[in-house]
């Protein structure tokens, strides 16, 4: 189940930095897709809404604009 996790994070750092080429805020769309995948997963896989993968998501999407400025 944690390796789940991972990818949401993983998955939270790549949106970050695609969408980092295209606006300022790039963790704006972080936090969309996060909400609209549980949401899918909620109405068509009839799957639950997990609150941790939404945070992994973001958490995901943070530290990327956290490396993002350091750099």
């Amino acid at each position: 189940m944690q390796i789940d996790k991972l990818y949401h994070f993983i998955a939270g750092m790549f949106i970050f930095w695609v969408a980092s080429f295209f606006i300022n805020y790039a963790i704006v769309p972080v936090i969309i897709i996060a909400l609209l995948k549980e949401i899918y997963d909620l109405r068509f896989k009839r799957s639950y809404m997990c609150i941790y993968d939404i945070i992994a998501t973001i958490v995901g999407g943070a530290v990327m604009g956290v490396i993002l400025n350091v750099l």
